[in-house]
């Protein structure tokens, strides 16, 4: 501030001394001379107060600052522990959010197909995509469930009883079973789901659940 206080008294200085040369001089050819001159100590008196200001030490004013400087403030290195566990927790949250998006969106173009019944859908990521945090898919798991008609189908075809005498009975085997038309149709859909996502078929599993009594 000292400088700029300095530089403005010398212009007005300069003015004032300019005005009164105009007075003084007479009519002539003096009178370019002299604003020449008058110019060049102005300039020259700026160029002088902008090299102070560039040669003064601003960091001088500037109180440092030390890690640690007040007794209640944490250190580095647990300040930096902290952000790395709210990435970490943060990335665990997108995964998540990202599988069960992938498993929805599975579910629900499994459920175009009527004559299968996918109650559950598992999906793995492979997250190790090093400095690209490219995040792949590496197996989608698909549980087909038994639906009501495949029982029913089942108890409708009563195979053939005979009677043996002399040989001891044999209980018919009446437990629900998955029929060939739902694998079939479930492994059609396998093979959608694997070209929608751009993958191998097996990498898309297929997992058969008996429903005790249908659905």
């Amino acid at each position: 501030m000292d400088i700029i206080k300095d530089l403005v008294q010398t212009l007005i200085i300069i003015v004032v001394l300019a005005v009164f040369l105009e007075m003084l001089l007479p009519q002539g050819n003096m009178n370019p001379y002299v604003k020449m001159v008058m110019g060049l100590l102005i300039i020259i008196a700026v160029l002088h107060a902008i090299s102070g200001l560039l040669q003064q030490n601003w960091l001088s004013s500037v109180p440092d600052v030390t890690a640690g400087s007040k007794a209640n403030s944490p250190p580095v290195e647990e300040i930096i522990d902290n952000g790395k566990k709210i990435q970490s927790k943060n990335k665990d949250l997108a995964l998540e959010k990202y599988r069960s998006g992938i498993a929805c969106q599975v579910k629900s173009m499994a459920g175009l197909n009527p004559q299968i019944d996918v109650v559950d859908v598992k999906v793995l990521l492979d997250d190790s995509g090093g400095k690209a945090r490219k995040i792949n898919i590496k197996s989608i798991i698909m549980v087909v469930a038994s639906k009501k008609h495949d029982h029913e189908d089942e108890a409708g075809s009563i195979p053939p009883v005979e009677i043996n005498v002399g040989e001891p009975e044999r209980a018919c085997d009446t437990s629900p079973k998955i029929t060939s038309e739902t694998k079939k149709a479930a492994k059609k859909t396998a093979a959608s789901i694997a070209d929608f996502y751009n993958l191998s078929t097996d990498k898309v599993l297929i997992e058969y659940q008996v429903m005790e009594g249908g659905r």
